[in-house]
């Protein structure tokens, strides 16, 4: 098992991840880096398993609420511990106050 792990949500966010993910690899050895997507349509999770290849990449098949989104991506890395982080453009789930 690994020991610790740097997951990304991620739902459409194909720019950022273009724009912030080689530094993220680059600069969070020795731990492994995970990227949760979240439904996207914008073809993100696409972008990270051709241009990232040392990336883990989690599909979630349709967009859930936050907290569900955090909690399956954090239950499904394999590692003792997980650090989740994630943009603001997630979709609106039934959690989320309006």
């Amino acid at each position: 098992m690994i020991k610790a792990v740097v997951v990304i949500l991620n739902y459409n966010g194909s720019a950022l991840l273009r724009k912030f993910l080689p530094g993220v690899v680059a600069h969070s050895a020795p731990f492994s880096v995970v990227v949760a997507d979240n439904g996207s349509t914008d073809g993100s999770a696409d972008i990270v398993a051709k241009e990232f290849p040392s990336v883990t990449l989690i599909r979630i098949s349709r967009a859930m609420s936050d907290m569900a989104w955090v909690i399956t991506s954090v239950l499904l890395v394999p590692a003792a511990c997980a650090c989740a982080a994630g943009g603001a453009n997630q979709p609106d789930g039934p959690d989320q106050a309006t």
